[in-house]
């Protein structure tokens, strides 16, 4: 008894080629052309267009000998490099029309696109590129241009400095050339500093061997510092305030406390600022 293999029947498919510029000089640019590809339909069997999806595809459109003026070029499908049992029987355009232009050039300021906010009680206080500007490079109808933008940079809950390379963004302009297309951009990060007033503490004696009052028995101050130290102010354990009595026998002085505050915090004003110190016997 014999065996027969039926053979695997034919199929048509549309796939789309990507078209890939070769050989254009950079003095030059081109300018309504479909660059992305072109729609063609693969005959074929069922198992070689399954090897299909395993080849990169790509058109070269070869502009070695391109000039200025109005470009019109046809597509060869002999030069699609096809798995075998494969072949185009229609591509949709026929011809890669363009314009070839002279190439213009712009420098533009790079800017860096951050997003998210830092974490609680930090703020962003610079951001720099480097380089600061760039180069564009395409016709000359498309460089109205007068910055470029990077991809954006997650900041959320960062707390300190940092450097990252970044690609710009320029999709908009698909036809526009940035050189260099990576920047460095450094996004500076500090803690933020606030200004925050303690009403009615009280000033205390320290050092005195004599009964003594102090009037007034309270005072005011102003603080600065880092949001995050100051919200954590202990005032009972982080700020003493005191008057030094020691050696001071029984009379009337006026002095001025001792403000303690941890050395993150800078003291900007207080009130009132000197005291008067009774001390018995």
């Amino acid at each position: 008894m014999g065996f027969f293999l039926w053979p695997d029947s034919l199929v048509e498919t549309e796939i789309f080629v990507p078209v890939e510029i070769v050989n254009l000089s950079h003095k030059f640019t081109i300018t309504g052309l479909n660059i992305k590809g072109f729609e063609a339909t693969v005959k074929g069997s069922r198992t070689a267009l399954k090897k299909l999806a395993e080849h990169k595809l790509r058109y070269p459109a070869d502009l070695a000998n391109a000039a200025v003026g109005l470009l019109n070029i046809p597509i060869r499908t002999d030069t699609i490099q096809l798995p075998r049992g494969l072949e185009i029987t229609q591509i949709k355009p026929s011809f890669l029309t363009g314009t070839i232009v002279e190439t213009q050039s712009k420098s533009v300021p790079v800017k860096i696109k951050a997003t998210g906010k830092p974490a609680p009680g930090f703020e962003i206080t610079a951001i720099t590129a480097k380089p600061a500007a760039i180069v564009l490079r395409g016709a000359e109808n498309s460089l109205n241009i007068e910055s470029i933008t990077t991809k954006p940079i997650d900041i959320s809950g960062l707390s300190e400095t940092f450097r990252i390379e970044t690609a710009l963004d320029h999709a908009d302009s698909p036809n526009v050339i940035a050189e260099p297309n990576v920047i460095m951009a450094e996004i500076v990060i500090h803690e933020q500093n606030v200004v925050k007033e303690f009403k009615g503490i009280p000033v205390e004696g320290k050092n005195g061997v004599h009964p003594f009052s102090i009037t007034p028995a309270v005072l005011d101050i102003k603080v600065k510092g880092p949001v995050n130290a100051i919200n954590k102010l202990d005032l009972g354990n982080d700020l003493k305030v005191y008057v030094d009595l020691k050696g001071l026998k029984s009379g009337v002085y006026v002095r001025r406390a001792v403000i303690a505050l941890p050395v993150q915090l800078m003291l900007v004003r207080v009130k009132p600022e000197v005291f008067t110190v009774k001390i018995g016997k």
